[in-house]
């Protein structure tokens, strides 16, 4: 995994502290010139795993359940777990803004 980490120039993560965990000793070091791209349900101060948790909730706390439903009804969330689609797709837009930075003389993270 380290070797990984070391050739990569992003990492995308579910929680920042596990990674750091796994790489061991001056895992600081490797991680510092990254471009690292935290994907989580409820932000970094919340260290919950994305099991367990209904794809209603996710989307309201994120707020795309405003998306679905009717002026008269209730908050409908779409089918297909779309809460976890929209993280990837919002994670995978700020990998992309982290390099452009990068690129650009910026730092990583």
């Amino acid at each position: 995994l380290r070797e990984l980490v070391e050739l990569s120039d992003i990492v995308i993560e579910s929680s920042r502290p596990r990674l750091e965990s796994l790489l061991g000793e001056g895992a600081h070091n490797v991680l510092e010139e990254k471009v690292r791209v935290v994907v989580t349900p409820f932000g970094l101060g919340e260290a919950r795993p994305w099991q367990g948790f209904e794809d209603l909730l996710v989307m309201a706390e994120s707020g795309l359940l405003h998306l679905g439903g009717y002026v008269d009804s209730g908050p409908i969330a779409a089918a297909g777990g779309q809460s976890r689609f929209g993280a990837g797709i919002f994670g995978a837009v700020a990998a992309l803004c982290g390099l452009l930075r990068k690129e650009a003389g910026g730092g990583g993270s």
